[in-house]
């Protein structure tokens, strides 16, 4: 058909259409293909479903594995002891529990001169360079007096206080973040704030973040310093959060590779299921 299409879009008119020949298999063997295409897909739709599930279980499972690692440790034969605050439960005997503003200062340096690269979350990537993920960035009228975020800075979106979403700066380098972000360092009690990072992922510290975050209009509603400074959080020993991390990072990579086999496989089952019916409706494999 495309030979027929004329113009600079290619168009093709009703008639081109209407006069096209189409090879037709007898109507019988147009049900058996139907039947068998309706019996195959489904079959592949049902293992694609499947595998779908795994994943969502897989997650599940990592951010469980995670969640009890920063809220309660490595070894589950440990003394627990009651921390004091009820949302946060036991904890181990050794650990204590700070307030964030005892833990954690805010980074408030501007851009002189707007000349940084602008950084941006993902919810999927963390913190990222902004033109490494946008073939158009943005262009503000002035990055003038955006915040200056630094290699282990800990940034958060105050807009987004629902998501608990925290990432740490991995970035070599010096960049800007809007003013809707607010950027931390470590004050004191941790030897990495990716430790915080994964801890502000659990269910309690972001029903924590939404019933201090203030505003009346859906989307404006932020979480401020003040009231995120008001947050106890558990403490382990600072050489145990680094071995937590490890464990977290190691869990981590096996629940990736799992979740990736499954992702691939899914695509090929996509795939086959693609050129099963090129290939029945083409008469190149015989249906019955």
């Amino acid at each position: 058909m495309k030979l027929l299409g004329s113009g600079v879009r290619q168009t093709i008119s009703f008639n081109h259409i209407a006069n096209s020949l189409l090879i037709l298999p007898p109507e019988t063997e147009q049900v058996a293909i139907a039947n068998f295409l309706d019996q195959k897909t489904a079959q592949i739709d049902e293992a694609i479903a499947i595998k779908e599930k795994q994943i969502a279980l897989l997650k599940e499972r990592k951010q469980i594995i995670i969640q009890k690692a920063v809220t309660q440790g490595l070894n589950p034969d440990v003394p627990m002891k009651d921390s004091g605050v009820d949302w946060i439960g036991q904890i181990p005997d050794h650990w204590g529990v700070k307030r964030l503003k005892y833990v954690l200062d805010e980074r408030n340096e501007r851009s002189k001169t707007g000349e940084e690269p602008l950084f941006m979350v993902s919810q999927v990537h963390g913190l990222v360079v902004r033109a490494d993920y946008h073939d158009k960035a943005e262009v503000a009228a002035s990055n003038i007096d955006n915040k200056v975020v630094y290699k282990n800075d800990l940034v958060f979106n105050k807009l987004k206080a629902h998501l608990g979403v925290f990432f740490k700066s991995n970035i070599e380098f010096e960049g800007l973040v809007s003013p809707d972000y607010a950027v931390y360092k470590c004050k004191a009690h941790i030897a990495d704030v990716k430790y915080l990072e994964l801890l502000f992922r659990h269910s309690s510290y972001i029903e924590q973040f939404i019933i201090r975050a203030t505003g009346i209009v859906e989307g404006l509603i932020r979480l401020y310093t003040g009231d995120l400074f008001d947050i106890p959080v558990p403490i382990a020993p600072e050489n145990e959060q680094l071995e937590i991390l490890a464990y977290i990072e190691k869990q981590s990579k096996t629940f990736d590779r799992a979740v990736d086999l499954q992702q691939r496989q899914i695509q090929k089952l996509k795939e086959y299921k693609t050129t099963l019916i090129n290939s029945a409706v083409t008469g190149k494999i015989k249906v019955a």
